[in-house]
């Protein structure tokens, strides 16, 4: 399991910024299409548009105009490592396994000479940006049920990543937390100490194969149902992981938008309560768990916002944390 995205070194980062040059050219674009998907015409007439770049990857959606004003667009995908054939290899898998994937957006074609990734271009709405109240909780209740259906896979996809590896990852996050923002430990530290404390009532749990990225913003909106984006972080984990990270994300949206903010805790057990019918094997506990140490971790990425906020989400997101530690702890001892 990919608890973070690996920096790429030197030679991944120069041949990662030569396939965007060339990429971005539609003709070689279009050459690239046509070559691994065969419906695509070579004559057809494409354009480019750069949606996402980051240290090791890229995302470029194209066009096509083909005979007969027939439409189609693609998303190029492309890796500085081999993270893309990981997840073509997962594809293949749930295809094989599963009879409806049709909210999972996969991918239907891999490069590996590119390490490069073609999927269906899906037109919507990030759930993260849907702000009308009753839209927004029926679509949580949506993607807590497609949250389950992955763990329901049985697919195997990789050796288990213990609860143990994921609290030590935390740890270390943390530790550079401290180092790039001292001030932040006082803060902080409560929290942690509650989080190693409720590391010892967790609840044994049986891996199954997870998003590990699950949030509101890999969640599309078409228009008539909710497709799952981006599976780069899965794993074979504690489904309690995807349940409780869910969470924590859902409680930063939340704190960055006054339009939800009012209805914070609403919409948490709208996704929590749905999920926990779902996924009644999965420990409501370790959501718990789960939902404190994503918080936690999240707080690193605050710390690279110079924003006078910083300081006041930090501490609220402590305290959130804090709060779902009590609840594990609570829930064991009346157990």
């Amino acid at each position: 399991m990919q608890l973070q995205f690996k920096k790429p070194g030197p030679d991944e980062r120069s041949t990662l910024r030569s396939q965007l040059s060339r990429l971005r050219d539609p003709a070689c674009a279009q050459e690239m299409l046509s070559s691994h998907v065969p419906s695509i015409s070579r004559s057809a007439q494409s354009t480019c548009t750069l949606c996402s770049l980051h240290p090791d990857r890229f995302v470029l959606r194209v066009d096509l105009l083909q005979k007969r004003g027939l439409r189609r667009s693609y998303a190029l995908k492309v890796y500085a490592g081999d993270s893309g054939r990981k997840v073509w290899d997962l594809s293949q898998a749930i295809r094989a396994t599963c009879t409806d994937a049709s909210s999972l957006c996969l991918p239907i074609a891999y490069v590996p000479s590119q390490r490069l990734l073609i999927l269906p271009w899906v037109d919507g709405v990030p759930l993260s940006c849907i702000r009308e109240p009753r839209l927004f909780r029926g679509l949580l209740e949506d993607a807590a049920n497609l949250t389950a259906n992955i763990h329901r896979s049985g697919i195997v996809p990789e050796a288990e990543t213990t609860p143990q590896m994921i609290l030590e990852e935390a740890m270390a996050r943390i530790e550079r937390l401290y180092k790039r923002w001292p001030e932040a430990r006082e803060t902080v530290q409560p929290a942690v100490t509650a989080l190693s404390q409720a590391f010892e009532f967790l609840h044994p749990s049986v891996p199954a194969l997870v998003h590990g990225d699950v949030a509101p913003e890999h969640f599309l909106w078409t228009g008539t149902q909710l497709v799952v984006l981006d599976m780069d972080m899965f794993g074979y984990t504690d489904p309690a992981y995807d349940g409780g990270h869910f969470l924590a994300q859902l409680q930063r949206l939340c704190l960055s938008e006054t339009s939800l903010s009012k209805h914070c805790f609403q919409l948490i057990n709208s996704f929590r309560s749905t999920y926990q019918t779902a996924a009644p094997c999965v420990s409501a506990g370790n959501v718990s768990f789960y939902h404190g140490l994503t918080l936690l971790r999240k707080i690193y990425t605050v710390s690279r916002l110079q924003t006078p906020q910083r300081p006041r989400i930090a501490s609220l997101l402590s305290q959130y944390a804090q709060a779902a530690f009590n609840e594990l702890v609570s829930w064991k001892i009346k157990k």
